[in-house]
């Protein structure tokens, strides 16, 4: 009997979701995404880079893994002196602070103008579409090609949800940077994905002071082993264990998405947290 109710209630309650969130991205989300699908590949293969410290080794040591497919940039990437090195075909960033803050936008969009000697794709949420500051930078740079995807969160049962990720009009939610490049990825096309520089330990870095103020040791591949020390913006541990198990279970979201659309998403980082994708030993 409990179990019944227990089932029923769930049904209903992905139901609400589903419902809550097709409307959501029909009101919020840009219907006019087809041209993804028709950007050019040069390779059926895709790496999408990420910025932990573990990417340091594939970069040393394992660089030619990546010569023969296309390479997805994220966040700060572009800080690294690898970026012009590699010059990858993609390039997104979602965080907010990227476009809302002066200091940061400038940060990341004047090392791309500056760089990118080559021709990148550069994604961008669409929300973010009225705000010129950050365009601008971009714009500068005539081999920089700009495209706005959906980030409107979807949540409910795959039968709600699917319809919307196939439509690109939303997806699992985007706690991390890594559910867009992979979403993005998927509706570019791309049959084989590998996720590199993934670690997702953050947990292992948290530390609580004397205050009882959330601090992080953030390490990325690209900081010499030098101490990122700072405050973990405004959460709580009780809120961050919350917003990173959003993020984990978003990433099942994402791997039984691929499978559904003959993809395959394997993650080749060294010590991932992440357990929704195939490990895969380079």
């Amino acid at each position: 009997m409990g179990s019944g109710l227990e089932n029923t209630r769930r049904t209903l309650n992905e139901g609400f979701q589903g419902a809550f969130s097709t409307a959501k991205a029909l009101v919020a989300s840009s219907w006019h995404n087809g041209h993804l699908r028709g950007i050019p590949r040069k390779h059926d293969r895709l790496v999408i880079l990420g910025n932990g410290p573990s990417l340091a080794s594939v970069l040393e040591s394992k660089r030619e893994f990546l010569q023969d497919k296309d390479l997805m940039c994220v966040n700060f990437f572009a800080d690294s002196d690898t970026y012009a090195d590699l010059k990858p075909a993609h390039y997104i960033a979602t965080d907010p602070i990227v476009f809302q803050n002066p200091e940061q936008s400038d940060r990341l969009f004047g090392a791309l103008a500056e760089k990118t000697d080559w021709e990148l794709r550069f994604f961008a949420p669409w929300r973010y579409r009225n705000e010129t500051a950050w365009q601008e930078r971009l714009h500068a740079n005539p081999l920089i090609r700009l495209h706005f995807i959906n980030t409107t969160p979807a949540e409910g049962s795959d039968a709600w949800c699917f319809p919307l990720y196939r439509r690109m009009l939303a997806m699992p939610r985007p706690r991390n940077v890594l559910i867009p490049a992979l979403m993005t990825a998927l509706w570019m096309g791309y049959p084989t994905i590998y996720t590199a520089g993934v670690e997702h330990s953050w947990h292992r870095q948290l530390w609580v002071n004397d205050d009882n103020v959330l601090m992080i040791n953030d390490t990325h591949f690209y900081d010499a082993g030098t101490p990122q020390n700072r405050r973990h913006g405004d959460f709580t541990v009780g809120s961050l264990f919350r917003s990173l198990a959003i993020a984990f279970d978003g990433y099942h979201a994402v791997e039984r998405y691929a499978r559904q659309q003959g993809s395959r998403i394997y993650n080749i980082t060294e010590g991932s947290f992440i357990d929704a994708f195939e490990r895969k030993k380079i």
